[in-house]
């Protein structure tokens, strides 16, 4: 969906706000005076000069970093922080850290900021690239406003509000050298948010409707369903409300193919996880580490000199956690082989070994296109007349159709609904539905489909909107690290925006990174939508 955020930039809103915030604190705390003045500069309305602060502190850090490009095996994300959700190693010299944001929250924006803070210092990051803004959105100038204490007490306050997001916070509470940059087209935003703005009007009541369907569908399957099919649907039910894990499901489907006569071998991402979960099960964290000191003792008898100052450098950087143990392994593997040593005899070792190798295998957006192609396949083999297959269809289509109202599509779950748009008829779904309830004496459903039926053009204009702004994105991240002559970036955007994303950085042959921050907590909705209902569309002049 539409980000909220850089839209009161310079000398607007939030300047004036923010600093009469720090204004009133200074009023207060000028009952028990503790410094001369919080003010670096008195005539605090006047443009401020900070962006010069930034960059001409930086100016040798930045000819020392130009351009210094990390593969994505070299970046170290803090798993307390967040989460590496893909990786790709391009051909040209051009790294992207694709952050997915979480609008809002407050928790997400937090370790957004922690994580930014950490690329800064330790890879010299110096641009930061933003949806929701276009052109320089920085907020450095107003670190000279304030003392260090009053920053971080109402960054903090705006943080919690929505009304600034993690890299904003970032940029106002610190003294680290880098850029914001929004990578919008305006008019392309701007309508985008209208979409947005136009579903919000209906989308409450047509929800309601779509769930109404949903819960007579499933109400219908402990009727309809063999028992095979309804164990599929409590399996998978339990997945998704996490009673489960994701391998045992998988473990599930594995065996459910096997069972019901499935063939898996045009699924290979799926058989490689299966294999690799077997793996996994068997992995003795305390062996391998007394196998890879074993390994690790003989290379240093066999090695030649160079050979084994490289050895002695990784080992070094690996007990300092510089690298990944699954790197370090790899190299050990690389110079085992180089002197002929039978990795069997570290049998720990070798099997975990075999296990990276068939995880560096996955793909991971091809291993979920796959489980949707094995749980399809399964059900087809389970179908035992076409009752259960039409309750199966209007199931799957009503998951979709409150994907698309609750604007939380994937842009592949998009593209099969455009694929089968003319199936999505709520009359037909609803007379089917009515008709089976009254075989079983069930409560039928009473509403009024046109809401939906009416709306769905609104609603694809959204996704619409959505995919047209990706290209600009990609095209406009480009631009600027070519023009700023930037080797690394950082890319700020809704998960929506990733698969599309990640697509076409492949394309230009940009390696890159997708980072998830680590949230605990739930969103809230009404936050994101009161601070969007306050913003000005982009280029807007008063």
């Amino acid at each position: 969906m539409p980000t909220y955020k850089h839209s009161c930039r310079k000398g607007s809103v939030l300047l004036f706000s923010f600093l009469f915030v720090l204004a009133l604190n200074v009023q207060i705390s000028l009952a028990a005076p503790k410094t001369k003045s919080i003010f670096s500069r008195p005539k605090w309305i006047k443009k401020a000069a900070p962006k010069e602060v930034v960059s001409s502190s930086s100016s040798v850090k930045e000819k020392e970093n130009i351009k210094k490009f990390y593969y994505p095996s070299q970046i170290r994300i803090s798993p307390e922080l967040a989460k590496v959700q893909e990786s790709y190693q391009g051909k040209t010299k051009k790294l992207i850290i694709h952050i997915q944001d979480a609008h809002c929250h407050y928790e997400a924006q937090k370790k957004v900021s922690q994580v930014l803070e950490k690329l800064i210092s330790n890879y010299g990051l110096g641009l930061i690239l933003v949806e929701g803004g276009s052109g320089d959105v920085s907020l450095s100038y107003l670190r000279n406003y304030g003392t260090q204490e009053l920053r971080d007490e109402v960054a903090e306050e705006y943080l919690k509000k929505g009304e600034i997001a993690g890299e904003e916070y970032l940029d106002i509470i610190s003294d680290l050298p880098f850029r914001l940059y929004g990578i919008e087209n305006d008019d392309l935003y701007n309508a985008h948010l209208d979409s947005f703005w136009k579903v919000e009007s209906f989308k409450e009541k047509a929800i309601k409707s779509s769930s109404d369907l949903k819960l007579l569908a499933d109400n219908l399957k402990k009727h309809i369903y063999n028992k095979h099919l309804i164990t599929m649907e409590e399996k998978k039910g339990g997945y998704e409300k996490e009673k489960i894990s994701l391998t045992d499901y998988y473990q599930y489907l594995q065996d459910s193919s096997k069972k019901f006569g499935l063939d898996l071998s045009p699924f290979p991402n799926f058989k490689n996880f299966i294999e690799a979960a077997s793996f996994e099960k068997n992995i003795k964290t305390e062996e391998i580490t007394r196998n890879c000191k074993s390994l690790v003792t003989r290379l240093t008898e066999v090695l030649p000199k160079k050979k084994l100052k490289q050895l002695l450098a990784k080992s070094a950087k690996f007990k300092l956690e510089k690298i990944e143990s699954q790197d370090y392994y790899l190299f050990l593997k690389m110079l085992a082989q180089s002197k002929h040593l039978n990795l069997k005899s570290y049998p720990q070792f070798y099997n975990y070994l075999n296990y990276l190798e068939l995880s560096e295998r996955i793909d991971g957006v091809k291993l979920i296109k796959e489980v949707k192609s094995v749980e399809e396949g399964i059900k087809e083999k389970l179908f035992k007349n076409n009752e259960e297959r039409k309750l199966n269809e209007i199931s799957e289509n009503l998951r979709l159709l409150t994907n698309l109202i609750n604007l939380q599509m994937t842009p592949d779950e998009y593209e099969l609904y455009s694929a089968k748009k003319s199936d999505f008829k709520l009359s037909s779904w609803l007379e089917f539905l009515n008709a089976r309830a009254a075989k079983y004496k069930l409560n039928k459903q009473t509403l009024d489909t046109s809401l939906i039926d009416n709306n769905l053009e609104t609603l694809e204009s959204y996704y619409q909107a959505a995919l047209k702004r990706d290209a600009v994105l990609v095209e406009n991240t480009i631009a600027k690290m070519d023009e700023d002559k930037e080797a690394i970036a950082v890319l700020i955007a809704g998960g929506f925006h990733t698969p599309q994303l990640t697509r076409l950085f492949k394309e230009s042959g940009f390696s890159y990174l997708v980072v998830a921050p680590k949230i605990t907590e739930e969103s809230d909705h009404e936050i994101y939508l009161s601070v969007l209902k306050n913003r000005k569309p982009l280029g807007f002049k008063k």
